[in-house]
């Protein structure tokens, strides 16, 4: 970081953010409990209608110990499973 005129010295303190591309761009945020993976693939479920869900491949961005940000795959206002995912996976690929 640049420290123009010594403005910044040892000892000093600051309070700083860190935000990435994805974060930037308006990414979806979710528990980390909602991404399955299977081969090195990601996804989420998106409910289609009540008691309906489809299973959708997602891109991630930067995580959290319990957030994940979802930086394609899912759209604004679509509603994803956060929890239970483990059990749609199973019936999903028929494990």
């Amino acid at each position: 970081m640049p420290n123009k005129g010594s403005q910044f010295r040892p000892g000093m303190y600051a309070k700083v953010e860190f935000t990435d591309k994805s974060s930037a761009a308006g990414a979806g945020v979710l528990p980390y409990m909602s991404l399955v993976t299977v081969e090195s693939k990601n996804y989420v479920f998106v409910e289609k209608s009540p008691g309906e869900f489809e299973r959708r491949e997602v891109t991630i961005g930067s995580s959290g110990l319990d957030k994940i940000s979802i930086v394609e795959g899912i759209g604004k206002g679509e509603t994803v499973v956060t929890t239970g995912a483990m059990l749609l996976k199973g019936l999903s690929f028929g494990y």
